[in-house]
């Protein structure tokens, strides 16, 4: 004969936060908080205008824009980064890849229900020689 045995949690139990799956992502629409690249910092951005602009593109004067993108971790880690929308010059598309995969961290990850996940974003990578 089986005897049966009713488990109840204690209400005090601590609740470990559970990480999502690393191939687990949410679009940027889609969370309550969007990742933050280089929190307080106002000049962040430059990361990405002053790092780029291969030649001889530079030297002709050409402009391109290329978007790209990839999945902030919930870690603020950078990863699975692809063109979105590439340039007719290759160089630029190359340049684009190298400095997304290259950034630091994100200061802060994004966040759905007060937990940080997993985010897939688009960023916009312009080449302007001025």
């Amino acid at each position: 004969m089986y005897e049966v045995i009713e488990l109840q949690r204690a209400d005090n139990a601590a609740q470990v936060p559970k990480k999502p799956p690393a191939s687990k992502f949410y679009h940027d629409y889609e969370v309550d908080q969007f990742p933050v690249f280089q929190e307080n910092d106002p000049n962040a951005w430059a990361y990405l205008e002053t790092r780029l602009y291969p030649e001889p593109e530079k030297t002709l004067g050409i402009r391109g824009m290329v978007m790209v993108s990839l999945i902030v971790g919930h870690d603020g880690k950078v990863r699975d980064v692809e063109i979105e929308e590439g340039s007719p010059y290759p160089k630029f598309n190359d340049e684009a890849m190298r400095l997304v995969q290259a950034m630091p961290a994100w200061s802060v990850p994004g966040r759905k229900n007060g937990v940080s996940v997993n985010v897939r974003m688009v960023v916009r990578v312009d080449f302007d020689p001025e």
